[in-house]
Order: C-alpha cells, then sequence, then structure tokens
C-alpha cells in the first residue's frame, strides 16, 4: 500500500532553512503566535484561539531568502513510503487496521501519528458473503455426484481440491470438511449438516461427531 505522509525535512534537518538565517514577522497571525477563529452557533459568533501552525506560536518566520528550498519553511516535508498491510482472515466490511506511527509528523516533535486503515468489502463475480461464509448458486443438471469441472463458475476456485455432493433419494452421502481458512476464536468444526459451536458438528438425522470422529456416511 502506497501512503503520503509529512517528516521531518532531511534537507534542513527541521531548522526550517539556513541555520542563523534572517527571521520575519508571520504574517499569519502578524507576530503573535495566536490565529483567532470564529464560528457561528445560534444567532452569533464565538471567538477561539489556537496556537499558528505557520509559525508554531513563535511569532516570526525564517526570511523567504533563508527558507529551505524543499520544506519552504515548515520544518517538514511530504514523503510517500510502501507499507505492507496484513489483513486477518475473517475480516469483513468495516474492520480498521492501524499502522502505528506511519502518519503524520509535526515540526520538532520525536513522534508521529497513526495510519487508520478501514476496511471496504469488494463485490466478488462468483460468492456473495454471509457472516464468515461464501454462497453462490449454480444451476445444474442433477447426476450422483458434481464435479468442479462440470461447473465452470466452481472451477476457476475450487480447481480439483474438492468433490460437491449432492443429496437424492436413494443417495449416500458422504459428509466432508467445508473447505476455507479458519478464523481467529473461530472453534466451529464445518462439516456437511448443521454447524454447532465447540467441535462438535450434526448431520441432518442429529448423528453428531467431534473433531477427532470419522464423519458418517448415511443412506437417504
Amino acid at each position: 500500500m502506497h501512503i503520503s505522509r509529512k517528516r521531518t525535512c532531511h534537507s534542513c534537518r527541521g531548522r526550517g532553512g539556513r541555520e542563523g538565517g534572517a527571521t520575519e514577522k508571520c504574517s499569519s497571525c502578524q507576530g503573535s503566535g495566536v490565529k483567532k477563529m470564529y464560528q457561528q452557533l445560534g444567532m452569533g459568533l464565538v471567538e477561539m484561539h489556537g496556537t499558528c501552525q505557520d509559525c508554531q506560536g513563535a511569532g516570526c518566520v525564517l526570511a523567504a531568502a533563508d527558507r529551505c528550498s524543499v520544506c519552504e519553511g515548515q520544518r517538514v516535508a511530504v514523503e510517500s513510503k510502501i507499507v505492507e498491510v496484513e489483513i486477518e482472515a475473517g475480516a469483513g466490511e468495516g474492520s480498521k487496521i492501524i499502522l502505528v506511527g506511519e502518519g503524520d509528523q509535526l515540526p520538532n516533535k520525536d513522534a508521529a501519528g497513526d495510519v487508520h486503515i478501514v476496511l471496504k468489502e469488494k463485490e466478488h463475480k462468483v460468492f456473495r458473503r454471509t457472516g464468515l461464509d461464501l454462497e453462490t448458486d449454480v444451476k445444474v443438471d442433477i447426476p450422483e455426484r458434481i464435479d468442479p469441472s462440470l461447473c465452470p463458475k466452481l472451477e476457476e476456485i475450487l480447481g480439483e481440491r474438492m468433490e460437491i455432493v449432492l443429496k437424492g433419494d436413494e443417495e449416500e452421502v458422504n459428509l466432508m470438511p467445508y473447505e476455507g481458512q479458519r478464523v481467529s476464536g473461530d472453534r466451529e468444526q464445518r462439516w456437511g449438516g448443521r454447524n454447532t459451536p465447540g467441535g462438535t458438528a450434526q448431520d441432518s438425522e442429529g448423528f453428531e461427531f467431534g473433531e477427532s470422529d470419522e464423519p458418517p456416511c448415511r443412506q437417504s
């Protein structure tokens, strides 16, 4: 991920210009070091005072001739960086990732701010997300067993990793684990029946089995 942030200018080492350079009155605060701001509140105006960001409250800035050509006297310059962002399994819409210390840096401050990343889900051409599960609808003719190669939409995603078993009249159903990536804190074992917490699952006839049990075969 590419980010841009303000960091201490390396050209002038955060001084803003030539060491010992001439100074002049800050034009933003007129030398007071404080800026006045006004905010509408009801039928009147509220006057607020804050430190001038141009001179950092000093009331003066370096003369134009002595300012750093890189940061133009601001003491910080914009720099770019490529950062690696790790997205945990199961992260969804609105999940937040915080990159500590990768944000902007104020003049004469060692610590930098953080970067907050909010995830937004992108629509997939095959699957839709429901909680931690992925769902899709496929129209097929019903043979005894469906191989992913018979379903072009699924072949692209599943390849030859698994066989999709359909339950019909007089058909033997072999329960098998669903494929997917386990997420942090998820203790469910997902099989071809109903999911129950704590590593125990039930098939459609109520037969329970745990993590160490072999999934049973049933005759419809």
